[in-house]
């Protein structure tokens, strides 16, 4: 079907008011339909009712026969531009798409793959997607034993927007099925906008055997900076791992970063010509049972954080924040690396290749704890090298064991402080810990003890 600057009109939501692409009858022996599209361009219009694009292992009696394939929504083209307004926007099966170019989708909520595969939402270049408030899931299985996997959302050039919050690779949603969703992803590159509230890239239902990983969200890339608003982003949820986020060539703000809440081996990068403003929120790398996350600022800047926290709850292990390559950031309150009893072995390491690296915080920095923290945190370092350090009170062990701060050659670390500078092994329980400055400087740091 095309409608080539004439309007269809499809009255509301309900059961005989929804667009259906591809959708397959299931009966006793199963059918299936593919290579079917519906297309608006030259001014075309289409108001009214959800649409389905593809289906099959959601339905009654659904078997491999019954998975469509290769089904389309065009919204927009050549012409003038195309306007459609939907309710909410389904795609199942394998292999169908939705395409917004030269156009305006203003829909409910959108699921992209659901118990499927390489289905696909590209917003291009004068092209608009609009969900009003509404959510946008990438790859979801809803309580299923099937999977979910390779399903991608992207904005090349276009605008999605007014999102109320996006999930990418949620595994199960409800219903407790052991279901999976991977490499699931969201991208925006060259010029795309994305404007959301909260970004959960790999999630899953803690009381099922279902698992979301090796998703994705990309932010950045090609010819022209990108531009993306969101809520608090959550990189690796509840035992979800190996999750990734990358940011370059792009503006980002974001109201806080989580990265492991519950789960391991996760990450964030941030290259060069990036910028992340955190809104005055927190970076949090490693809570909750947590091991093995990463955030590696590679030559781009995270700028008004709150607090750094990296390793900050029971459990919490081996996870790192990394600077390189002239990579900068600027938090305004505390750093905390290593907070609480049973957390150890996170790293903040500062410098390295390339341009010298620069960090500055308005408060205490922590390594082994805080000043009124809970005792019992070891094995946490940090090293300084080729970097400059701007920092308040510097602590080193308070009430924990074998923490290590190093600074070596090319490293200038400014103890910004009126108080005591510099404190190792303070409170009781507190041994082993040491700073080493060798080849480094330290200045300003007042009183050590």
């Amino acid at each position: 079907m095309v409608s080539e600057g004439g309007t269809v009109t499809n009255g509301t939501s309900g059961a005989y008011d929804d667009v259906a692409i591809g959708r397959p009858i299931i009966n006793t022996t199963g059918s299936s339909g593919g290579t079917n599209s519906l297309t608006l361009r030259n001014g075309g219009r289409l108001f009214g009712g959800s649409v389905v694009i593809g289906g099959g292992w959601e339905l009654s009696g659904a078997s491999a026969s019954t998975i469509t394939k290769n089904n389309a929504y065009n919204v927009g083209g050549f012409g003038a531009a195309s306007l459609a307004t939907n309710d909410a926007i389904t795609i199942y099966g394998h292999l169908n798409r939705l395409t917004v170019t030269n156009a305006s989708l203003l829909s409910g909520t959108a699921i992209i793959g659901c118990f499927g595969c390489s289905n696909t939402a590209t917003v291009l270049a004068d092209g608009t997607w609009d969900l009003r408030g509404n959510t946008l899931n990438v790859g979801y299985v809803n309580g299923n034993a099937d999977n979910a996997f390779a399903n991608v959302v992207t904005v090349n050039g276009g605008i999605l927007t007014n999102v109320q919050w996006a999930a990418v690779g949620t595994a199960p949603g409800v219903g407790g099925g052991n279901g999976s969703a991977w490499t699931n992803g969201l991208v925006i590159l060259n010029g795309g906008r994305f404007h959301s509230g909260n970004v959960t890239i790999g999630d899953r239902n803690i009381a099922s055997p279902g698992s979301g990983y090796r998703n994705y969200y990309n932010v950045g890339g090609g010819g022209i900076s990108s531009i993306v608003s969101n809520g608090l982003i959550t990189i690796g949820n509840n035992a979800a791992s190996n999750n990734t986020m990358t940011v370059t060539n792009a503006n980002v703000w974001s109201r806080g970063l989580t990265v492991g809440n519950g789960a391991s081996k996760n990450s964030v990068v941030v290259l060069a010509d990036s910028v992340w403003t955190l809104l005055n929120q927190n970076i949090v790398v490693g809570t909750n049972a947590a091991v093995g996350n990463t955030v590696t600022l590679s030559g781009g800047t995270m700028t008004n954080v709150n607090e750094l926290r990296i390793g900050i709850t029971n459990s919490s292990v081996g996870n790192r924040v990394t600077l390189s390559d002239g990579g900068k950031l600027f938090v305004a309150g505390a750093i905390a690396v290593g907070h609480s009893p049973g957390c150890s072995n996170n790293a903040f390491n500062i410098g390295g290749a390339g341009a010298s690296s620069t960090v500055s915080n308005g408060a205490e920095f922590g390594v082994g704890g805080l000043l009124g923290g809970a005792y019992g945190c070891s094995s946490n370092t940090v090293t300084v090298t080729n970097a400059n350090v701007c920092s308040g009170r510097l602590i080193v062990g308070n009430g924990h064991s074998f923490n290590t701060v190093r600074v070596l050659a090319g490293a200038a670390w400014n103890v910004a402080t009126n108080g005591v500078g510099i404190t190792t092994g303070f409170n009781d329980g507190a041994t082993g810990n040491v700073v080493v400055i060798s080849g480094g400087t330290v200045t300003n740091a007042g009183l050590v003890r």
